[in-house]
């Protein structure tokens, strides 16, 4: 999947949500980045750059575990 097909599937998940009540979203498209503010006024800044490609189309690539992704890190700091 391209970055752009994969950041336009976010803007839409959320823009669609039930789940979250968000109010508005802000798109930063050349820096890849969102600005999500929610009813409450809390809001959340996105960042979206793709990680890595496919190796072949026979071999799909494995779903990195979160906790190899922050270990050591603070939960709260680790999008900082």
């Amino acid at each position: 999947m391209k970055l752009n097909e994969f950041k336009d599937a976010v803007f839409e998940i959320l823009n669609e949500t039930d789940t979250l009540p968000v109010y508005d979203i802000e798109c930063y498209d050349l820096q890849n980045q969102m600005k999500v503010t929610l009813q409450d006024g809390s809001q959340f800044f996105l960042s979206i750059d793709k990680y890595a490609t496919r190796l072949s189309d026979e071999e799909p690539m494995g779903r990195m575990d979160m906790d190899d992704m922050f270990s050591g890190e603070d939960e709260d700091e680790a999008f900082v």
